[in-house]
């Protein structure tokens, strides 16, 4: 069986990571990568990852690779479908596979309907999967609780919490919760919705719309979580006072008012007690704790990387993680 070829679109961290994991699968080749960052257009692949030469390009668009042998893009981008819309046309238009980080698109229907529509009957003409995934939204918040209540006879409640130490996290994350900025700032950037965690509401529904449960309002809190004492991490310093990450909650009632799903996402530097924790009240009473927590980077790549040949015998159109056969470790063996 030949591997499978891959692009990489998109070199940030993730991006970066995803490369990586991809050199190590004998199941999958690293054909290309694309950036519009100036200092890596020209560049060995290989050279920019970290991995050394491995003849391949990085180009400032798909239509300067070499596509023949490519069947999947891994997209890691941006985090709002509005952001990356064309990029995914161009990718459908190509008649290529899409797995993406792209939080929005982890349950891409309660919102931007009308790009959503777009994109799902390109995907639909070209006969190609669209896929968003990631640990979070994509897995631990969403497909894995879903999972677990397969063993359950009725489910009434469904809480997962998430406390992360995020000092031991890439720096776009540090600064995506806030850490550095004072409360009066972390305000003000919740209320234009420039800081947060993206993706909450639409694990709410991911697992909602799975279950057949009626959401009638769905309520989503930020607040800031300050130090008393000065943190300093590789990429961000803290001054006592100041903001070192967040606590935000998303829940779902429904016609009555019964809370029936609690995300909690604790994100904030020097947590102590990192764990994941997955609560489902029904029958029966189910519950799964992960000391330590899930480490979010490796996490989040390893799952695109494992998810790519799971596009290719996919639904087409744009699908979910509940629509792909069973996700799992690829090629270690």
């Amino acid at each position: 069986m030949h591997p499978i070829g891959v692009v990489q679109f998109g070199l940030g961290p993730i991006g970066k990571g995803i490369a990586r994991t991809i050199c190590e699968k004998k199941e999958l080749t690293l054909v290309g990568g694309v950036d519009i960052n100036p200092q890596y257009l020209g560049k060995d692949l290989g050279e920019v990852i970290g991995v050394g030469p491995l003849g391949v390009p990085v180009k400032g668009s798909l239509s300067e690779l070499p596509l023949d042998k490519v069947q999947v893009v891994a997209h890691t981008t941006q985090s709002y479908i509005p952001q990356i819309h064309s990029q995914l046309e161009e990718i459908i238009r190509l008649k290529l596979h899409v797995v993406s980080t792209t939080e929005e698109l982890s349950f891409p229907f309660i919102k931007n309907k009308e790009i959503v529509e777009k994109l799902n009957k390109l995907a639909l003409e070209n006969q190609v999967t669209v896929l968003g995934t990631g640990v979070n939204p994509g897995f631990l918040m969403d497909s894995l609780p879903l999972f677990l209540t397969s063993v359950l006879k009725k489910v009434n409640h469904i809480r997962v919490l998430r406390l992360m130490d995020a000092a031991k996290r890439r720096g776009p994350f540090q600064v995506k919760i806030g850490s550095g900025l004072s409360i009066e700032e972390f305000k003000r950037r919740v209320a234009e919705g420039s800081l947060g965690h993206v993706g909450l509401e639409e694990s709410v529904y991911f697992v909602a719309t799975s279950l057949g449960m009626n959401i009638a309002s769905y309520i989503e809190t930020i607040d800031p979580v300050t130090t008393d004492v000065l943190i300093k991490t590789e990429h961000v310093e803290v001054e006592a006072g100041k903001v070192r990450g967040l606590y935000q909650v998303g829940t779902a009632l429904n016609q009555e008012g019964k809370e029936l799903i609690k995300l909690e996402f604790n994100a904030f530097l020097n947590a102590t007690d990192p764990h994941d924790l997955i609560e489902i009240t029904g029958e029966p009473s189910l519950k799964l704790l992960i000391p330590g927590g899930t480490p979010g980077d490796i996490a989040t790549t390893s799952i695109a990387v494992n998810c790519i040949p799971k596009v290719l015998s996919a639904p087409r159109g744009l699908i979910t993680m509940k629509d792909i056969s069973l996700s799992h470790n690829l090629g270690s063996f």
